[in-house]
């Protein structure tokens, strides 16, 4: 008699962050690097540090000035119907987002899917400027990928990012390009104190997080072709 098999789906387990997990900190470190100095150089321009990426969007687009019946068009790497709430719950305390380029758009939010640089990102660059409106970059995923030889976070106005979805960390975002100052609660001053004590040990890793996370997509696409 043959043996029942499971109706439970197989479980896949993986590490990220091969040398961070388990272990606490990596063994390469980048002592008297602070985050702010990694954000130039690797971007080219300075860029801050925020509580977390929802606040970076909330800095651009109320630097933006936008009004309520504004539009930002929204558009991703596979363009497929979801959307983070994250990205659409931030705009609506705005404005208006959306997933067609109207009359009424005056931003294009870009969001490089799954760490996957957007294929329309150059002609999306033009748009902007053509129209005169801001394009920005979610890096949320990705610091490191490129499209066209560039690395992503090239071509937008503003930049915003996710540190924990790139590093072994809780808390932290970053926004590139000059927005309005804002003053942050005692609350978000303290997160943002740890993202700069914590995160600095890790930057010099992150071509090693990139590439293990690259190597897990890789192998999981294959995995479920089968």
């Amino acid at each position: 008699m043959s043996p029942k098999r499971s109706s439970r789906p197989e479980r896949i387990f993986f590490l990220p962050y091969p040398q961070a997990v388990g272990r606490g900190i990596p063994n390469r470190r980048r002592p008297g690097v602070t985050v702010e100095q990694f954000l130039k150089t690797h971007f080219g321009r300075p860029g801050i540090v925020t509580p977390n990426g929802r606040t970076a969007i909330d800095m651009v687009l109320k630097s933006l000035k936008l009004n309520p019946e504004d539009e930002v068009y929204i558009t991703t790497t596979f363009e497929k119907p979801n959307v983070s709430s994250c990205v659409t719950c931030t705009i609506f305390n705005t404005c208006r987002p959306s997933r067609v380029f109207t009359g009424k758009t005056k931003a294009i939010f870009v969001i490089h899917e799954f760490g996957v640089p957007h294929p329309r990102l150059a002609g999306l660059a033009n748009l902007a400027k053509e129209k005169g409106i801001a394009l920005i970059e979610d890096c949320a995923h990705t610091l490191d990928s490129q499209w066209n030889g560039r690395k992503v976070g090239q071509a937008g106005d503003f930049v915003i990012g996710s540190f924990p979805k790139i590093f072994p960390v809780e808390d932290g975002g970053f926004l590139i390009g000059k927005t309005s100052p804002r003053p942050f609660t005692s609350s978000e001053a303290g997160r943002i104190r740890r993202v700069k004590q914590i995160l600095p040990q890790y930057l010099n890793c992150l071509t090693d997080y990139s590439d293990r996370k690259r190597k897990i997509f890789r192998s999981l696409t294959e995995k479920f072709k089968s």
